[in-house]
């Protein structure tokens, strides 16, 4: 796992089948692509953030956060 901040962050004209591609550079010198179902994704230019970044150049964010797929709590 990596840790560095978002210097360059743009949308690819092209899709990948039915996936939008994201090309991301951080400042420790990483670049790659981001590959969603939408549009638009949670980070931003000049965010910390942590990643894994395969030999292909595909990046995936470690997620920290509260979802539906890990909420414990049983709301009745």
């Amino acid at each position: 796992m990596k840790k560095s901040i978002i210097k360059d962050l743009k949308l690819q004209p092209e899709m990948l089948y039915d996936m939008y591609v994201f090309h991301i550079a951080f400042e420790n010198g990483d670049v790659g692509k981001i590959y969603k179902k939408k549009n638009s994704i949670y980070q931003n230019i000049g965010d910390e953030v942590e990643y894994t970044i395969n030999e292909k150049g595909s990046v995936k964010f470690v997620f920290k956060g509260q979802s539906k797929f890990n909420n414990t709590s049983n709301a009745d």
